[in-house]
């Protein structure tokens, strides 16, 4: 009886969440593939800065910040002194030295000293938490599989700390991803894709549809201001810098 109130229950929270409450159904575009409803600038970004993540256990996603450096998240590459990134067309893989990982703000940086001659896109990082509403696109390799952008839109339900609550769904292999905003043409890291939102329900933890957490581009600012690179330099400045909105 406690089992079937339990299913009966999970089940009306489900709906609730993919209806109820009106979620937009994401829009969805596959490396291979064009979707009209994605703008050219944010795929061009995501095509050019977004790499997948590669240990002996698992798929990340993790993006370029400058020439030299890449951040993830911390539980990717926990662990471990090196990884393996590589580009969406599966055509260049780096080798990555995990510089810093912090357990606490799931913020992992990644040092590439051969580059190969790749140079990303400016990197430019949002320092405030977006309204209500605002559309943001989820860009990751779920599953480990292909560069996907998801649209969704962000949201204030989760105000505890920095993070913030997006209805771009994630998965395992999106995490380290960057959620983006756009705004006037130039694209932005509006946070860090984490985990699936999860509530309890009665006695388990059950991930909610169509809800994630990222963590705040003003996280990420103040995470990458404290650390100190390999040659001695900081990562904060010019190459992450917000230009005028």
């Amino acid at each position: 009886m406690v089992k079937k109130l339990g299913i009966a229950l999970l089940a009306l929270i489900m709906v609730a969440c993919s209806q109820g409450l009106n979620f937009p159904t994401p829009n969805t575009t596959m490396y291979g593939q064009t979707n009209q409803d994605i703008p050219y600038q944010v795929m061009q970004w995501s095509q050019t800065n977004v790499w997948k993540v590669i240990t002996e256990f698992g798929r990340g996603s993790g993006f370029w910040i400058n020439d030299n450096h890449f951040v993830t998240n911390c539980h990717v590459v926990n662990g471990r002194d090196t990884v393996i990134i590589e580009n969406y067309t599966e055509t260049l893989f780096l080798y990555a030295g995990v510089s810093n990982c912090d357990e606490n703000a799931d913020l992992a940086l990644l040092t590439i000293h051969n580059t190969e001659g790749f140079k990303p896109l400016q990197t430019y990082i949002l320092p405030d938490r977006l309204a209500q509403g605002k559309a943001i696109y989820g860009v990751g390799y779920p599953l480990g599989l292909r560069l996907t952008i998801v649209e969704g839109h962000a949201q204030l339900w989760y105000s505890q700390g920095p993070g913030q609550g997006i209805t771009a769904p994630t998965i395992f292999g999106d995490s380290g991803g960057p959620a983006l905003y756009i705004e006037n043409g130039i694209v932005y890291v509006a946070g860090i894709r984490s985990r699936v939102f999860i509530v309890p329900v009665m006695f388990i933890r059950v991930p909610v549809p169509h809800l994630a957490l990222m963590y705040t581009g003003e996280q990420l600012i103040e995470y990458l201001d404290g650390i100190e690179i390999d040659d001695g330099e900081e990562t904060s400045g010019s190459e992450t810098e917000v230009p005028p909105r």
